[in-house]
């Protein structure tokens, strides 16, 4: 019995009151797009005079920057936009090729960008190059051609990134700087770099910024001085909301000792935005930051608004007020936004209620002008406005008059548009944001602004196609917006997060944890506590009431079952907070980690049920009662997942959840009939592993799925193994049973985003997942540099109590489990293995997380289930080998790689056998019905969980399914998910009959298979022809073997002879490939489309 008088105090500590006009900050994120757009309509309205004033200036604007010689860059970019091959190729090298260390590695990598594509363009003497190194490339002559093709490309990559940076240091950029300052242009500053992630990240940012400053000298009116753009993730390497009340007390006082040091030298400081579940943090520090005594009166403080985002009319409101009351002139830099794109995604996978910004360019450009009028109506504002777009400028100064404001521009980007403004007669100052850093540094900035410049619909990319006339880039977004049907919809090829996987399943809710108004809310649910009964353990009398409902339980029809799981689904989710609730307390898990096992919940109740909804009775019979035995590592979701499937297939079902988790069985089972699910045909029955022998061991069990440990697996199979369904065949089992999951990064990989993946994989949930990442295996090259910033990385993990937000990873499930995994990282120090920990609280049943570095894989001999990731160093040389090598090891269920060599990937996915392999992103978290979950070998029977051939497993007779390489379901923007089956390769065969021998090779040809007439370690599973007395000896025999559980597959002579046939779909093993599309900085086919 679970009892607390006062649940999630500290949770509720956490949560910080908001100010009136930082609550409407947050409630804007809500607010659906048409609604939030057509607020905004008037305010981005130009009258008569003004949108005439516009037009003109904008074409004249337009027509001088066509007179200009166009730059190198932008006929590139011309020739090769990021819908193409070519495009995408070259932004791939502008990312990867100058990080990639080893010159090996770089061959590689320009082979793999450069053959296969058509570089020819007329008119581009750098496609001449281009093609010749693709022509090379894809010959033999490319041994010798390599070193001079990479040192070529390795300039050109250098030429690109020169025409965004303006110098790798302060003194080159201060030099090149000078004759556009001469000319009277402005500066800001910006240090390049990404988020910290180490503590020694931070400080070097830090001491950038602050040799950057000391570099500048101001001007006694300080919009006329130069300016730093602070990056404040770059501050601190753990920049969430999360970690809130830490990030306040460690980089306020950083952010101020910069800001004194700029207003000693009278330079201004701006934040920089980031993503939006950043921009509270943010809000937050700039109020500390203007709050400061010391800087009482200093204009010099800058934010900056993305327009894109629902909430920028809401922060400039809130600006403004902080302005006025902390006695300022505040500058305030608008720009469209940057991390669209990432907006978009990060809102779909969490399943969110709407997206936090605009999903059609027209309404950011109408949010745009609005805000921009905003701000210029507001004296407590210094306005800049950063745009390249010719008709946003013109709309400016038609409505700005003689206001005092300026506009900005990236390097690079916008020096050609200002030239022409500066002529004319109402210019107005400007500003231009000039990056600095050396070249390893720059590729995340510069994919970026290759994005921006490449898309359809960016402005720079209709501005410089001459066959574009002028007088058609000149729109009204306003018009056309409200000329939409309906008006101000969002845009049709954006699904809002809820109806993300298609109009046939609803995507599971999710909770914005960077959102405060959903924090407050949380915690006032998880306050409220609750008590929990004693949990009653099984007895005989309770099985056999069981057995006897299960047995006289009559399914409803399928569409009616597909209902019950509808309805359950939305149940869960309305009774999130009792779940939470126990989830945390009871099983020990994260707070985030809870919603996320409640979300998967819903998703398998939603799944089966679309899977069933045009199912037949009279075809798809049922095997009768199922048994159900789950873990306590996912107590809720794989315990409903399980129940799901077999009622949805029409089984009775009798659930034996882990003897650790029983409350939350008992909730989620309650639940369940309250929701509709007949009792006869769901049975709780609560005990230890000898209750779950003795229900498997009963005759009256039909059916097994079980998820848990090999030796409890086997051991169930064992069972099994004792006798035959009432048909004559082997008893189906469905088993998962975990895995030695590796991941391997090789020299082209982005550190910074294969760190946090790897943290993610190896160390959410402490471990304590079946999916967790195991064994870490990172090219040699690039191992001295790559391992100290992971070691670094995951010290800043925070171990602490579940019901923390800040928690990274909570304890393990009981102090015996910690105990075993102490015991394990003993022995191998004495190994002498070397050992890095983190921190973690001193009760027993916690552990830090750990990282172990082996010398080779013989290390691997078991699956340790906490915390603990295993690291081995690779030689470029033996990559290629490494999927076999691992594959060796004889698990099978997730794998993961980073790197940006696509043939390369491509090798490692074909060769590895595993079932759920992950490509740039992290190896956790598989979403039912989207990456179909399971294993081979020692980690499971298969078929896949919230997979397309689970529900037929579970039949006792049923039409074939057919799910050779279809797409399941709609994906994520910015992921692409493929789902294919292969053949499962060696199947042992064995037949009374010519029939049965021609049923054997038939169902063999069908799947792709090979045919063995003796038994081997190769065999994947076997076909038998025999009478039952056999088909029991032999099913007896296989359970006997050692290594995986080999599934049997049998007739009789009399089934044969009758017309009966092998399911060829038991001889395939399915893989699901996740690949993180938007890995090289950013989603280029979804920003070429818009």
């Amino acid at each position: 019995m679970l009892q607390d008088d006062a649940p999630f105090t500290a949770f509720a500590a956490e949560i910080f009151p908001q100010s009136p006009l930082r609550q409407v900050v947050t409630a804007a994120c809500k607010c659906a797009e048409a609604e939030a757009i057509a607020a905004l309509y008037q305010a981005a309205s130009l009258a008569p005079p003004e949108a005439l004033a516009a037009r003109e200036t904008a074409l004249q604007l337009i027509r001088a920057v066509r007179a200009a010689p166009s730059s190198p860059l932008a006929r590139m970019l011309r020739a090769y936009p990021l819908g193409s091959a070519e495009g995408l190729a070259l932004m791939g090298l502008a990312e990867a090729l100058l990080r990639t260390p080893d010159a090996a590695t770089r061959d590689e990598l320009l082979r793999d960008k450069l053959a296969r594509r058509h570089w020819v363009r007329p008119g581009l003497p750098l496609s001449r190059a281009l093609a010749l190194a693709a022509g090379f490339a894809a010959s033999p002559a490319w041994k010798l051609a390599k070193p001079f093709i990479r040192v070529a490309a390795i300039k050109v990559v250098r030429r690109i990134g020169r025409e965004f940076v303006l110098g790798e240091t302060m003194a080159q950029a201060l030099a090149r700087a000078a004759p556009l300052a001469a000319r009277g242009y402005r500066f800001s500053f910006d240090m390049l770099g990404e988020a910290a992630m180490t503590q020694d990240d931070a400080e070097g940012f830090f001491q950038s910024y602050r040799a950057a400053i000391l570099n500048l000298k101001g001007d006694p009116e300080i919009q006329h001085s130069p300016g730093i753009s602070i990056k404040l993730s770059a501050l601190h390497p753990r920049y969430t909301r999360a970690q809130r009340t830490r990030v306040l007390a460690e980089l306020a006082p950083r952010l101020i000792a910069l800001a004194k040091l700029a207003q000693a030298r009278n330079v201004g400081i701006s934040i920089d935005a980031e993503e939006s579940g950043r921009l509270d943090l943010s809000l937050d520090l700039l109020e500390i930051l203007c709050q400061e005594p010391a800087f009482s009166g200093w204009d010099g403080i800058g934010f900056v608004v993305q327009a894109y985002g629902k909430r920028a009319p809401a922060v400039i409101a809130f600006c403004a007020d902080l302005a006025g009351r902390t006695n300022r002139r505040m500058m305030l830099r608008l720009v469209k936004g940057a991390y669209w794109d990432q907006e978009i995604k990060h809102a779909q996978l969490g399943g969110f209620e709407d997206f936090p910004v605009f999903t059609r360019k027209i309404h950011t450009d109408i949010a745009y002008l609005a805000c921009a009028r905003q701000m210029l109506a507001l004296p407590a504002l210094y306005p800049q406005f950063a745009t390249h777009n010719a008709n946003t400028i013109a709309a400016i100064l038609a409505m700005a008059g003689n206001a005092d404001y300026e506009f900005q521009c990236l390097h690079g980007m916008g020096e050609e548009i200002y030239n022409a403004v500066r002529a004319l007669p109402n210019a107005r100052p400007c500003r231009i944001y000039a990056p600095v850093g050396p070249h390893k540094t720059l590729l995340a900035y510069l994919v970026r602004r290759l994005l921006e410049n490449g898309a359809n619909s960016s402005f720079i990319h209709k501005l410089h196609d001459p066959a574009i006339p002028p007088e058609t880039l000149w729109d009204d977004p306003v018009a056309e917006s409200q000329a939409l049907t309906p008006p101000g919809a969002p845009h049709p090829s954006i699904a809002r997060p809820p109806e993300m996987l298609g109009p046939s399943r609803q995507n599971s809710a999710g909770l914005d944890l960077a959102d405060e108004s959903i924090l407050a809310s949380l915690a006032a649910e998880l306050t409220a506590g609750f008590t929990t009964s004693a949990i009653p353990l099984a007895a005989d009398a309770d099985i056999e009431t069981a057995f006897a409902a299960a047995q006289a339980y009559t399914p409803p029809p399928p569409g009616e079952r597909a209902q019950i799981l509808f309805h359950l689904a939305d149940y869960l989710e309305r009774h999130r907070a009792p779940l939470v609730s126990l989830l945390v307390r009871e099983a020990r898990r994260t707070i985030p980690d809870a919603l996320g096992e409640l979300r998967e919940a819903a998703d398998f109740c939603r799944y089966y049920a679309t899977e069933i909804e045009h199912w037949l009775a009279e075809t798809h019979l049922p095997l009768g009662t199922v048994i159900c035995i789950s873990p306590w590592n996912f107590p809720l979701s794989i315990f409903l997942g399980q129940i799901a499937g077999a009622f949805a297939a029409g089984n009775a079902v009798i659930a034996k959840p882990a003897e650790e988790t029983p409350a939350i069985a008992a909730l989620a089972v309650q639940l369940a009939h309250e929701a509709g699910l007949p009792r006869a045909a769901l049975h709780l029955l609560q005990g230890d592993g000898i209750l779950g022998a003795a229900l498997v061991a009963d005759p009256r069990c039909h059916g097994v799925v079980f998820t848990g440990s090999l030796e409890a697996a086997r051991a169930i199979n064992i069972s099994l193994a004792q006798r035959l369904s009432p048909d004559g065949r082997p008893v189906p089992l469905i088993a998962e049973t975990g895995g030695l999951n590796a991941m391997i990064v090789d020299s082209t990989a982005l550190p910074e985003q294969a760190i946090a993946d790897i943290l993610l994989s190896a160390f959410n949930s402490a471990g304590q997942r079946c999916s967790a990442l195991r064994l870490l295996c990172v090219q040699q090259e690039i191992a001295a540099d790559f391992l100290p910033r992971l070691h670094a990385a995951m010290r800043e993990l925070c171990a602490g109590p579940p019901d923390r937000l800040a928690s990274d990873l909570g304890p393990l499930i009981t102090k015996a489990a910690a105990a075993r995994i102490h015991d394990y990282i003993a022995a191998m120090r004495a190994q002498a293995c070397p050992i890095i920990q983190g921190t973690a609280p001193e009760e027993a049943e916690y552990l830090p997380p750990t990282i172990i570095e082996i010398p080779d894989l013989s290390f691997m001999t078991q699956e340790v289930f906490g915390p603990v990731l295993h690291v081995l160093r690779v030689p470029r040389a033996e990559l290629a080998n490494l999927p076999a090598r691992i594959n060796t090891l004889g698990y099978g269920l997730t794998f993961g790689a980073h790197g940006r060599i696509e043939s390369r990937l491509r090798h490692w996915a074909d060769s590895i056998n595993a079932g759920n392999i992950y490509i740039n992103r992290n190896i956790i978290g598989a979403v039912v019905g989207v990456q179909p979950f399971g294993g081979q070998g020692l980690s499971g029977t298969g078929p896949k969980a919230g997979g397309p051939l689970y529900l037929h497993r579970l039949l006792a007779h049923g039409p074939a399914c057919k799910p050779i390489g279809q797409n399941l379901t709609t994906t994520p923007l910015g992921e692409g998910n493929e789902y294919a089956v292969r053949p499962r390769g060696v199947i042992f065969c064995k037949a009374q009959t010519p029939e049965g021998h021609l049923a054997q090779q038939q169902a063999l040809q069908a799947a792709g298979c090979v045919m063995a007439t003796e038994l081997s370690p190769e065999t994947q599973a076997t076909l038998l022809e025999a009478d039952e007395t056999e088909i029991l000896s032999f099913l007896q025999y296989l359970a006997a073997l050692p290594g995986p559980i080999i599934p049997l597959h049998t007739l009789t002579p009399g089934a044969i002879a009758a017309g009966f046939h092998y399911n060829p779909g038991w001889l395939l093993a399915e893989r699901s490939i996740s690949t993180n599309i938007a890995a090289a900085g950013g989603n280029a086919a979804l920003m070429a489309k818009i």
